[in-house]
């Protein structure tokens, strides 16, 4: 796992050790139960936003790999 400069040592604790907020949690449940895998990448990023996930909160899980990034 690539690792950030731009995080502080909880939120990069977390990522090592798998330890969640609350919010951060429900927003995984979100993600895993509310989209596909097969979702394409413009789509679900609407719906996150529309669902009220932050840009830091998309950011998170593309940094973790929850949401892969698109590449084209």
């Amino acid at each position: 796992m690539a690792m950030s400069n731009f995080i502080d040592e909880r939120e990069r604790h977390a990522e090592l050790y798998g330890t969640y907020t609350r919010r951060q949690k429900d927003v995984l449940v979100l993600v895993k139960t509310g989209f596909s895998k097969t979702t394409h990448h413009e789509r679900l990023m609407k719906n996150l936003q529309i669902q009220g996930i932050t840009d830091a909160e998309i950011g998170w899980l593309k940094r973790t790999g929850h949401v892969l990034p698109s590449y084209g």
